[in-house]
C-alpha cells in the first residue's frame, strides 16, 4: 500500500525527466523548488485542518441531544479552511503555469 508522501515522489519522478528534456536552462530547478512548495503546502493544510493528528479524517461532530459523537455521512458543511485552500491553489496554478515565463 502506498503513503501519500510515496504517492508524491512517484509523481515528481515521473514527471520530473520529461519537464527537464523540454526545458532550456534553469527550468529544472524551478520544477525541484515548486514540487517542494507544493508538497509542503500540503503538509500545512493537513496540520492545519486536522490537528497533528495522523489520522486525517474529520473529527466527529457531537450530538447536542445526549452528548454523544455520531458520524455523519454524505454531508458537507463549508468551511473558511475552504477558501484559504482555494486561493492558494488559484495561486499556485498561476506560478506553475507561468512561473517560467520570461
Amino acid at each position: 500500500m502506498h503513503t501519500v508522501q510515496s504517492k508524491l515522489v512517484m509523481y515528481f519522478l515521473g514527471f520530473g525527466p520529461c519537464f527537464v528534456i523540454l526545458s532550456i536552462s534553469e527550468e529544472g530547478l524551478f520544477y525541484v523548488a515548486y514540487s517542494i512548495t507544493l508538497v509542503n503546502w500540503i503538509q500545512v493544510e493537513r496540520i492545519m485542518r486536522f490537528g497533528s493528528r495522523r489520522d486525517t479524517r474529520r473529527p466527529r461532530d457531537r450530538d447536542t441531544a445526549n452528548g454523544n459523537a455520531v458520524e455523519r455521512t454524505g454531508e458537507y458543511a463549508f468551511q473558511w479552511d475552504d477558501v484559504r485552500t482555494a486561493l492558494f491553489f488559484l495561486f499556485f496554478v498561476q506560478v506553475g503555469f507561468f512561473g517560467t515565463g520570461k
